[in-house]
């Protein structure tokens, strides 16, 4: 387990306490790109090279990240999926205060958080992980730090889909050598798959420079709102044989112009469906909130019309932010979790 960040991070929690204040509800509009029809350029389907232009260059990482898996396909193909710009409410979740058992995502707060060593900062994110979530085991296996070489995310997404590995961990882990991702250990794999239930979750951290986060934001779709014919399921391949197997939204349909304002329409945003509920916390600080969010749950207690629990997100610059405003850096850590 290996961060890909220069200054990586000790932790240490303060007694449980109450949520971090807010000094009121905040709701922007910002643009998160949706998934592009056929008929508009887009094919449903991402396929490319990890090395020419993904958020994540490298390519361990970015397998691990994905949930990919080994797969043959035809190399001759080399389609990629257009996104729009759709323009979304985006509503401060600290007053709502979502929880990972209602929502599949949550913030915890209180937490004193210290420049140290990695292997401090796994172990302390693992017992967070523990802590919030009540699973019986942790173990932190990947991470990213976005923000520096490494940019942000612009369109909904989910990490995993259901031909990844996470939802296959009972069909792959007697063969967890040859096809598992990197970073997490065959017997990891078979304490999970042994469980009663086991989970996938992010640890998502705004690593500054400012103390607090206004730049830009991770967005998180509420599960209950996204509709199974809301997304498209596609693959992005990282080598010969290997794929990483995910969702996105589908861009709403464009409204109907005149050619007079074809022009000005084609800069304008989509409005995004009413029924998707997006929301963000507004001024993490740097120093003492995490959020997790689920990437796969095998017996989850908050809603899941997609094939697979999961929670769709995506960076958005904050159109409120200062003009001066320095960009964030942000780092984010995925943990296998059992409950035994």
């Amino acid at each position: 387990f290996g961060f890909l960040c220069g200054s990586v991070l000790h932790l240490t929690c303060s007694p449980p306490g109450q949520w971090p204040s807010t000094t009121s509800s905040l709701m922007v509009t910002a643009e998160i790109g949706y998934a592009l029809a056929s008929e508009e350029g887009g094919n449903g389907v991402v396929l490319g090279d990890v090395t020419s232009g993904f958020p994540l260059s490298n390519l361990a990482t970015f397998q691990a990240q994905h949930g990919s898996v080994p797969k043959a396909f035809d190399s001759t193909q080399t389609l990629v999926q257009e996104v729009a710009p759709v323009a979304c409410a985006v509503r401060d979740a600290r007053p709502e205060a979502p929880l990972l058992r209602t929502h599949g995502f949550e913030l915890v707060g209180n937490l004193e958080i210290d420049d140290d060593s990695k292997e401090d900062y796994s172990t302390f994110l693992e017992a967070v992980a523990r802590r919030v979530s009540g699973a019986t085991f942790a173990k932190a296996y990947c991470s990213a730090a976005r923000g520096t070489t490494m940019r942000y995310t612009t369109y909904a997404h989910s990490d995993q889909a259901h031909e990844s590995w996470a939802p296959r961990l009972a069909d792959l882990v007697d063969r967890w050598d040859a096809v598992g991702p990197p970073g997490l250990k065959r017997t990891d794999a078979l304490r999970a798959a042994n469980a009663t239930r086991y989970a996938v979750l992010s640890a998502w951290r705004y690593a500054g420079p400012a103390p607090t986060c206004r730049h830009s934001h991770l967005a998180l779709l509420d599960p209950a709102s996204v509709k199974p014919d809301d997304v498209v399921h596609f693959e992005i391949r990282t080598t010969q044989d290997t794929y990483g197997s995910n969702y996105r939204l589908k861009a709403p349909p464009k409204t109907t112009t005149t050619t007079a304002s074809k022009a000005k329409a084609k800069a304008r945003a989509r409005a995004a469906p009413s029924h998707h509920t997006w929301w963000y916390f507004p001024n993490m600080a740097r120093d003492s909130e995490i959020l997790f969010f689920t990437v796969f749950d095998s017996s989850p207690a908050f809603p899941s019309p997609l094939r697979i629990p999961t929670v769709l997100h995506s960076a958005f610059l904050d159109p409120t932010a200062p003009p001066d405003e320095p960009p964030r850096r942000s780092l984010d850590v995925r943990l296998l979790l059992a409950w035994e």
